[in-house]
């Protein structure tokens, strides 16, 4: 193996990645030390702002550069002990764990206390302090690593994604702490280190003559031109890695409706840089049947090392997850497919999506009536002598305010002023009330209640499992409902309940409505639910799934969480200013949203509408004249019309009304514009 050697004087990263580029060329096994200027380096596949924190970077005039192939960041200068090894790809792993058993050998040597970790890592009191790269090309694997040492620790944290605070719980503070400085030690400077490695690996010296300096020049200028690329970012909602034996290997995604929209497979070992043609490959597969995709391709193609069932085998937690964890089923489940319903997953229940059809069965809760089953929401019980005062607390809307039997809409909130839920406040007396909280979020919403629930004299029940729910929606919703008691349903007028008698069994009834049209929400025990549900449907009502129910929220233009709400967006951001109110007291979350109520907030929930042909979905993105503004929460063409809706996020000078923006679908921009929320006027009892 040829030494090349030592450079005194500093040279930027360019010049080391486009040496190793150049030496790849040679088809001969190399090694030599970088003496390089401050920078960062990042995988091909990587994106940037996932790595690295680049507004730091940029002001400090640190460049980025991007490698050939392969994941992960590191920074690096002169104080770093950065190498590169060129070997054959076969011997590759050999190569790297004796090359890391040396530096550990030289650690040891210098007083530092570490070890050698599961992976070929070294370990100062259990945290990393090494790191590598490969990428591969041809017969040939280029093989570039770093050891941390002197104060690059705190570089570290400076410029590469993770705050201090991540790092110092990793240990990273105790590892500077125990990190000898080498710098400055007689036999362990880098010259030492570099002599060291020299014997140990038996290299002889290799020469750059000066034809080949120029050819390293010209490509160290190509890298310096690329510094900043940032990359095609990827919002993802769909991530799974994996180590083999050649290395990690992480593949993310973002789904629409469980198909793959967008994909990017990061990791090391990627053959002749052909990462792209691999991931077009998922492109518009559904993420179950990811196998199939995968049998039609010869990943070693792609992937060095990595065969067919290996990469299967990525995803194979996942599939076995969902083949082991049955969904949950309500109490109506076997009805469903009595009426022939179509099933889906939806927060972790099997659900219809629909039974007639999505546009039927909307248009029957806009002009009759129709039923839907939404016993997989939560009921959770709040009693005791501190009810109001703990929901006062832990809830954005005021409680106290609001007489008996009645209901109240709010939301749940992280200190930060995000959104835990969304969820409506039935009041039985000041002392019980009732949340009913979304199917997804149950689990969540308990452990948010039960973090504050111990400072105050309450008592919290999960009701879930024993409480059934209907919804009757529609302007005949009363008529129906009618037939089957004496009770007078004109006096339950809008966000009341009542205790109401039907055929001997008994149902907490309020009045409000989820699509915008009137409505009653049924709540009992599952087996009288199940008796009402088909006697309603007896009488004609129309059983409604889950897609029209989407529809017709978003007509009515209804949040919804996961899309107009979550744990990134604030109740103001979403334009729920009315659940919040901030004359009760101190509540969750409220000094985020005082300041934001002061200084105005960053984004704000918009109405848009299409002006050419064309279904704006959720998460695709907003632009304005080319810069990225926003991005799209839900839309819909709505049933029986040519009109093209979506509700979507926006930066705030973006948000007036007749403002003209571009959503891309796919891969071209479509014409929007910003218009109010407004698509339905809604028919409430009031």
């Amino acid at each position: 193996m040829k030494y090349y050697e030592f450079e005194t004087t500093e040279y930027p990263i360019s010049y080391y990645l486009a040496k190793e580029e150049y030496l790849l060329t040679k088809n001969e096994e190399a090694f030599f030390v970088w003496n390089n200027a401050p920078g960062i380096v990042i995988g091909k596949n990587q994106v940037l702002e996932d790595e690295v924190n680049v507004a730091k970077a940029k002001e400090d005039g640190i460049p980025i550069y991007r490698r050939k192939s392969g994941g992960g960041a590191v920074y690096s200068d002169s104080g770093c002990f950065m190498f590169t090894f060129i070997v054959k790809k076969d011997t590759i792993a050999n190569i790297y764990s004796s090359c890391l058993r040396k530096i550990y050998k030289v650690l040891k040597l210098a007083g530092v206390k570490c070890e050698i970790g599961e992976r070929n890592d070294i370990l100062v009191d259990g945290a990393k302090i090494s790191g590598s790269a490969i990428y591969l090309k041809g017969n040939y694997a280029i093989m570039h690593g770093s050891i941390l040492y002197d104060s690059k620790l705190d570089d570290m944290a400076k410029y590469l994604t993770p705050s201090k605070e991540k790092l110092a719980k990793n240990k990273v503070a105790s590892v500077k702490s125990r990190v000898t400085n080498l710098k400055g030690k007689i036999d362990y400077t880098k010259i030492g280190l570099m002599n060291f490695f020299q014997k140990s690996i038996g290299t002889i010296k290799g020469r750059l003559f000066d034809s080949e300096e120029k050819v390293i020049e010209k490509l160290s200028s190509k890298y310096e031109d690329e510094a900043w690329l940032a990359g095609n970012n990827l919002v993802s909602n769909y991530k799974v890695s994996k180590r083999f034996p050649s290395g990690m290997i992480t593949f993310n995604a973002k789904l629409v409706k469980k198909v793959i929209e967008e994909v990017r497979i990061t990791g090391d070992f990627f053959e002749n840089y052909d990462v792209h043609t691999l991931e077009q490959n998922f492109i518009g597969s559904r993420i179950f049947e990811i196998s199939k995709v995968i049998d039609k391709l010869n990943i070693p193609k792609f992937i060095y090392g990595i065969t067919n069932e290996d990469f299967k085998s990525l995803f194979m937690t996942v599939e076995e997850k969902k083949k082991t964890v049955e969904e949950k089923k309500t109490c109506l489940y076997n009805n469903h497919l009595k009426h022939n319903a179509k099933m889906v997953e939806f927060g972790g229940f099997s659900m219809p999506l629909e039974y007639s059809g999505i546009s039927e069965e909307h248009f029957a809760v806009r002009n009759d009536a129709g039923l839907f089953d939404c016993s997989h929401m939560g009921e959770v019980k709040i009693s005791g002598p501190s009810t109001i005062d703990f929901l006062n607390y832990i809830l954005t809307s005021n409680v106290k305010e609001v007489g008996i039997n009645h209901m109240l809409y709010g939301m749940m909130l992280y200190e930060d002023g995000t959104v835990v839920d969304d969820l409506m406040v039935y009041k039985y007396k000041d002392d019980e009330c009732m949340l009913v909280v979304n199917a997804s979020n149950i689990e969540k919403d308990i452990e948010n209640i039960n973090k504050y629930a111990s400072k105050f004299n309450v008592k919290v029940e999960n009701l879930s499992d024993v409480c059934g729910k209907i919804d009757l929606q529609g302007p005949k919703a009363k008529d129906y409902l009618a037939n089957f008691t004496s009770f007078d349903l004109d006096s339950l007028k809008f966000f009341n309940f009542a205790y109401i008698e039907i055929d001997g069994m008994h149902f907490n009834i309020s009045r409000s409505g989820y699509t915008g049209s009137d409505g009653f929400e049924i709540y009992g025990a599952n087996k009288d639910i199940v008796d009402l549900f088909e006697d309603l449907l007896e009488t004609g009502v129309t059983p409604c799934g889950l897609g029209c129910r989407d529809t017709l929220r978003f007509e009515a233009a209804l949040p919804l969480y996961g899309h107009e709400l979550s744990d990134k967006i604030t109740p103001l951001e979403a334009g729920l200013n009315y659940a919040v109110s901030f004359d009760k007291g101190n509540f969750v979350g409220r000094d985020v949203l005082v300041k934001q109520k002061e200084t105005g907030v960053k984004k704000r929930l918009v109405g848009l509408e299409l002006k050419d042909r064309g279904i704006a979905r959720g998460d695709y993105k907003l632009f304005s004249e080319g810069k990225e503004i926003g991005y799209i929460t839900t839309g819909y063409m709505i049933p029986g019309t040519q009109n093209s809706y979506a509700l979507g996020f926006v930066s705030r000078k973006y948000a007036k009304i007749g403002t003209e923006i571009e959503v891309q679908i796919r891969n071209r921009l479509v014409k929007m514009e910003v218009r109010d929320k407004k698509f339905l006027k809604k028919e409430y009892v009031k």
